[in-house]
């Protein structure tokens, strides 16, 4: 399922990430990366999740291109 399609307040695993080198290595240096979980906080035109206390925004159009189950 795309990170996206997830519901606010449950915790999901990142499985893959298909987007721009730039946008993958950034969500990297802030701990979003394959193989971790996240926990979304709020979901919707803009999907925010927070990851080892660090709270990241993404557009949905972005939010589209990571896998989660």
């Amino acid at each position: 399922m795309k990170l996206s399609q997830a519901k606010t307040g449950e915790r999901v695993k990142i499985v893959s990430i298909d987007c721009q080198c730039k946008l993958k290595k950034r969500l990297e240096s802030l701990g979003a990366k394959v193989g971790c979980f996240i926990s979304l906080e709020n979901v919707g035109a803009t999907v925010i999740f927070s990851r080892s206390g660090k709270l990241i925004a993404l557009s949905k159009e972005l939010a589209d291109n990571i896998e989660v189950i």
